[in-house]
């Protein structure tokens, strides 16, 4: 249809990421006349008659071409384009995050009225929708942790707008905080092949560790690589005062916050510390130089808007560096890993999936319950074993044997051990499941005799198995457990 308008020629010549968006839609149909355009939608069968399209309007018919042929975005590609870091307004907007019920004015959502929340079910109707709730509930449970551990270091810190009305001066301290000497970018990547984020933003961060305890100093020396801190803009409260309901942004001039993950710390002379490395060495002197990996997302939806005048450049207004506790601060890498799955493909066994999901018996996701197809008998360990003593002793209720064409000579083969645990070997009146150990290829096991007193063995060609019965076979509890 584009080729038969001669000002739709751009528009059908154009390459196809060039027109999946509403801005780009909009700028080629607008130059169309209403006749015209109404023409198209009719053709497009998007309206009767070229007259119901008329009667539309342009600003009628420009949405419903927008609405049907703009690219919308999947599930999928939102949430990884989604930032994991929270930013100064996710976790004080009370409709995402509530408050504390002893706040005033909170008190109805203390647990009497429900939150638009998605809840964790006993069942659930897809792996993604489990894995989407855990994600979307998981990230306001951290966001709220994170929001009680600012406001309290920002509290402390006591930010006071400077004298002379540039900068800002902190009358306070605290543990888990320190004012910027400086902070600046020094690597963004290019995207990767389809995606519109960088693929990574790298920042240096210095503070000085001057005037803090002896102990409070070795915990920011102490910062390992992975470790997650933030950055924070404060300006302080404004000089005509808040209201007492004025939130905590408002109140305290928090203008920005972004999270960033620890790469490396390093102090004046060079000296390097990641928490992992035998290369590390202690760091000397009160500088600390913090090589900070910031998150991609957050940094190309604050470019898009300052590309779009509707943000500030963030990243040269950061006065405040916020650590956490190590062991409340893993909240990214869970995060990642929920996001990782989400936008990747699983393969789930199909013996565990309506279990993981569910439903069904959760016993049918037995070892012992499985088709006969999937049972696993023979088990390769690999050098696990020094050797064949080492087999016996770690199954002392078992007989071990070689196979017959294990042996050599008399004399015990090194390892690689294999091992061939047939299923049919009764487990029963509390003794040790039945091992067989040998070298070289498995071959299919033999049942064993069970009775009164007697030795019941299974023989393969790779390893043989023999477990003791005491007593009647019939009257020992046959009680099925992993080995």
């Amino acid at each position: 249809l584009a080729f038969e308008v001669e000002s739709l020629k751009p528009f059908a010549l154009a390459h196809l990421s060039s027109l999946d968006s509403p801005p780009a839609l909009r700028a080629h149909f607008a130059s169309l006349p209403p006749a015209a355009l109404a023409a198209l939608c009719e053709r497009a069968g998007l309206v009767r008659s070229a007259a119901d399209g008329e009667a539309l309007g342009t600003s009628g018919l420009l949405s419903l071409l927008i609405e049907t042929f703009a690219k919308v975005p999947s599930q999928r590609e939102a949430i990884g384009a989604m930032p994991l870091y929270p930013d100064e307004s996710t976790p004080w907007d009370e409709a995402l995050v509530p408050p504390p019920p002893d706040r005033e004015g909170a008190a109805s959502l203390g647990g009497s009225a429900p939150l638009a929340l998605p809840k964790l079910n006993l069942q659930f109707l897809t792996l993604h929708d489990y894995l989407l709730r855990n994600f979307a509930l998981f990230r306001l449970e951290a966001t709220h942790e994170i929001k009680e551990d600012v406001q309290d270091a920002v509290r402390r810190l006591a930010p006071r707008p400077a004298p002379g009305g540039e900068g800002v001066t902190f009358a306070g301290w605290a543990r888990m905080a320190l004012p910027l000497d400086d902070f600046k970018l020094f690597k963004v990547g290019r995207p990767r092949l389809g995606e519109l984020a960088p693929s990574e933003v790298r920042a240096e961060a210095i503070v000085s560790t001057r005037g803090c305890r002896a102990d409070v100093a070795a915990e920011w020396s102490g910062l390992r690589r992975h470790d997650v801190v933030f950055l924070l803009s404060v300006s302080g409260p404004p000089a005509g005062g808040t209201p007492a309901a004025a939130p905590f942004p408002v109140a305290c001039g928090l203008a920005s916050l972004r999270g960033a993950e620890v790469v490396q710390v390093s102090d004046e002379e060079g000296n390097v510390w990641t928490g992992e490395s035998e290369q590390d060495k202690p760091l000397r002197g009160d500088v600390r130089k913090l090589e900070l990996r910031l998150d991609p997302a957050q940094y190309h939806t604050d470019a898009k808007a300052m590309a779009d005048g509707t943000g500030a450049d963030v990243y040269q207004s950061f006065n405040v560096l916020l650590r956490r506790k190590p062991k409340e601060n893993n909240f990214k890498a869970i995060l990642e890993a929920i996001r990782e799955l989400l936008t990747t493909p699983l393969a789930t066994p199909p013996w565990l999936h309506d279990v993981l999901l569910g439903y069904g018996d959760p016993a049918a996701a037995a070892y012992w319950s499985l088709p006969a197809d999937q049972r696993v008998t023979k088990h390769d360990f690999a050098d696990t074993f020094l050797d064949l003593d080492h087999v016996r002793a770690s199954f002392p209720g078992c007989d071990v044997r070689l196979a017959p064409d294990g042996a050599d000579g008399g004399a015990d083969p090194p390892p690689p051990y294999r091992l061939t645990i047939p299923h049919e070997v009764p487990r029963g009146g509390g003794a040790a499941p039945g091992v067989e150990a040998g070298e070289g290829e498995a071959g299919e096991g033999e049942g064993g005799e069970r009775a009164a007193g007697v030795v019941g063995e299974a023989a393969c060609p790779t390893c043989s198995l023999a477990q003791r019965i005491d007593g009647d076979a019939e009257a020992a509890p046959r009680r099925r457990r992993p080995l």
